[in-house]
């Protein structure tokens, strides 16, 4: 009986070096996993605050007919009849065209003067 136990303990003490070697490249391996997301945590709080929330906002206040200049009143879904009101509008084409024509002069004007002055 005493052979057994001291085999068992011989073995216990022989394989704890290896189990201890096995917890230390396991916590290694979580340690070099969990880094990378670490640093990336941040950034994608912040892409996703400043990014992805407005966008997603913007697309359902577009689907409402909520008064945008008081933001007063319920929100009540229309689906795309907004953007339906939008095409049809007398103005759209001149909207367009002035948005256009101010995003041009703007690159075009602002880039090549910033740049001629550096």
């Amino acid at each position: 009986m005493t052979s057994s136990t001291s085999n068992a303990t011989v073995a216990r003490n022989q394989s704890s070096p290896r189990a201890a070697t096995q917890n230390g490249k396991r916590r290694q391996r979580l340690r070099s996993s969990v880094t990378p997301l670490l640093f990336l945590g941040p950034a994608i709080i912040l892409v996703t605050c400043f990014f992805f929330l407005p966008v997603i906002l913007t697309v359902l206040i577009s689907l409402t007919d909520l008064a945008t200049s008081t933001f007063a009143g319920r929100w009540q879904f229309v689906g795309f009849g907004n953007y339906e009101r939008m095409y049809i509008s007398p103005y759209t084409a001149k909207i367009f065209t002035n948005t256009l024509t101010y995003v041009v002069f703007t690159l075009v004007f602002f880039n090549v003067g910033m740049a001629l002055v550096i």
